[in-house]
């Protein structure tokens, strides 16, 4: 399989199973967010904090809970479509990049309105 191919290769999975102890937020769970799959992870580190039960997909440090949720989205593709684009949807609220630069854009004009501000009250 080619680079490429990878996101829609990956994009025909139920559901990301993560299963990372002391990563705070790994990278292949938002990653997976933003093409639409929902997660299955530890409840460890920010996991808890990012996926909703149920909305997102499933977080537990349960084994046997893991595996029955596991099973859950592979038996009900519609709810697993579900908790993906709701995983889309949260990715892109707050993992994307025009969420990124909007938050950096208000920093700078909040810096630098402070700075003519401040030089504004030197003078």
């Amino acid at each position: 399989m080619h680079y490429r191919d990878l996101h829609r290769t990956v994009a025909d999975y139920r559901f990301l199973f993560s299963p990372m102890r002391y990563s705070s937020l790994p990278l292949a769970v938002i990653e997976a967010m933003t093409i639409g799959m929902p997660i299955v992870a530890l409840a460890t580190t920010e996991l808890p904090t990012v996926i909703q039960n149920g909305v997102h997909g499933f977080v537990s440090n349960e084994i046997d809970v893991l595996a029955e949720r596991m099973q859950f989205l592979i038996d009900h593709p519609d709810e697993a479509a579900r908790m993906g684009q709701n995983a889309q949807k949260l990715a892109q609220a707050h993992f994307s990049l025009p969420r990124f630069v909007a938050d950096w854009n208000r920093l700078f004009a909040e810096l630098t309105q402070n700075v003519t501000t401040l030089s504004d009250a030197s003078t």
